[in-house]
């Protein structure tokens, strides 16, 4: 601090009104950046709500896609494999002592 003329003056190593427009900067993206995020969000959640079925099938679909191309899958055939049906069809429920 500098005494002049009985009024202080603070000097900081960098000017603190560059420091807060940087900081309203920044909060600003983060506000712009996160509005469309937060809606994304909240559709994909809806889509969930109202439409379990659909959500559910895609969730399958995205797993057989994976198991499809292991040894397992070639075993039991499951590249023809497009419901739940048919998967617990050709994949017959045994315990550890079956998968031996």
């Amino acid at each position: 601090m500098v005494f002049k003329s009985g009024q202080i003056i603070i000097h900081y190593p960098f000017p603190i009104i560059s420091i807060i427009k940087y900081f309203c900067l920044i909060m600003g993206i983060r506000s712009v950046l996160s509005k469309p995020l937060a809606r994304w969000v909240v559709q994909r959640q809806q889509e969930w709500m109202y439409q379990p079925g659909a959500a559910q099938q895609r969730v399958f679909n995205r797993l057989m896609a994976g198991v499809r191309q292991t040894q397992f899958g070639a075993d039991h055939h499951l590249g023809e494999v497009q419901t739940m049906a048919e998967f617990r069809q050709a994949v017959p429920v045994r315990d550890y002592e079956d998968l031996k």
